[in-house]
């Protein structure tokens, strides 16, 4: 089994769902990791990659003060290291 760290991540796109969450665009502020989640606990995004599997996460974030829902999903293909992850402000449910 190939063993896959993630080394860097990088926002390609960003909804404008994902802006009324945040109150703000996500790559215009400072805060460097996803919401919810740590650079060490990103290492699920990885293994989106070498296995090809979704996942769905639940998180707390220090950061942004609430709860999300991720559901990741390898996009682009076999040979893609690319992963899209749909996420919704479950703080009030």
């Amino acid at each position: 089994m190939k063993t896959i760290r993630l080394l860097d991540l990088k926002i390609l796109e960003e909804n404008p769902a994902a802006q009324k969450i945040f109150g703000e665009s996500f790559w215009k502020n400072d805060k460097t990791d996803p919401p919810g989640v740590r650079r060490g606990k990103i290492q699920v995004w990885g293994e989106v990659v070498r296995s090809g599997q979704r996942t769905r996460l639940t998180r707390y974030s220090d950061i942004w003060k609430k709860w999300f829902d991720f559901h990741l999903t390898k996009v682009g293909g076999e040979n893609s290291n690319q992963v899209a992850a749909i996420f919704q402000d479950i703080s009030a449910a």
